[in-house]
């Protein structure tokens, strides 16, 4: 029965590998989902930038287009000031030169706080840029590291897949007959270790017998848990 204790417990310690091999393959691509999202609300907030940029370029070129405009009619009423005939009309048309011209100095003060918001912002998009490369970079090395680890993990699964049936091999056939069906039920949890008369499982204490028959090599399920 100390053989079949021995080959239990390595069953044990494969079993828990196997376990937590897989679990980690079932991380991988929810780590993978994780980065990915986070790369591309990097992009679209990068995009954004991009978009708001443009946006206030256009709004800086309708205010230079309607300034050259105003310039347009400025030289335009001046040069109609030397054929006007009345000083009525020239008192007018002077009102007016003055008025486009405060409108075009207002466009003026505008397109330059404009153009100093712009140049901010070319900035810190530049900075985006180099931010978004950065982040493109990491999440292409993280995604290599995903994919080596992924593939080692799968070599593993199978490895120990492998050893776990040979070692499964070596037992009794009445010991196998319940280990199987244990592990059918709990997985790595079918099985567990006794430190001090306590099931390392579910750290319930076993009964006297249940620690007499451990003492005599003999299989005993934990009253708490199921474990064997």
């Amino acid at each position: 029965m100390t053989a079949v204790l021995e080959t239990l417990r390595d069953l044990h310690q494969l079993l828990t590998e196997l376990t937590e091999s897989r679990e980690q393959l079932t991380r991988a691509p929810l780590q993978m989902k994780a980065k990915s999202a986070d790369f591309a609300r990097r992009q679209q907030a990068h995009a954004e930038k991009v978009d708001a940029l443009k946006k206030m370029k256009m709004h800086v070129h309708e205010k230079e287009v309607t300034l050259k405009a105003g310039e347009t009619r400025v030289r335009d009423y001046k040069i109609k000031l030397n054929s006007v005939k009345t000083n009525k009309e020239y008192s007018a048309l002077q009102d007016e030169i003055k008025n486009v011209q405060s409108a075009n100095g207002q466009l003026e003060e505008e397109i330059l706080l404009m153009l100093t918001d712009q140049e901010t912002a070319a900035a810190d998009l530049a900075e985006s840029a180099r931010q978004l490369e950065a982040a493109k970079a990491e999440f292409e090395e993280f995604g290599k590291k995903v994919e080596y680890t992924t593939q080692k993990l799968k070599d593993r699964v199978v490895l120990l897949e492998t050893k776990i049936k040979e070692v499964e091999g070596t037992l009794e056939p009445a010991v196998q007959t319940e280990y199987r069906r244990m592990v059918k039920l709990k997985g790595a949890a079918a099985l567990a270790a006794s430190r001090e008369g306590t099931c390392q499982n579910c750290f319930t204490g076993l009964t006297a017998q249940g620690v007499n028959d451990l003492i005599m090599n003999r299989l005993v399920h934990c009253k708490s848990c199921g474990a064997l």
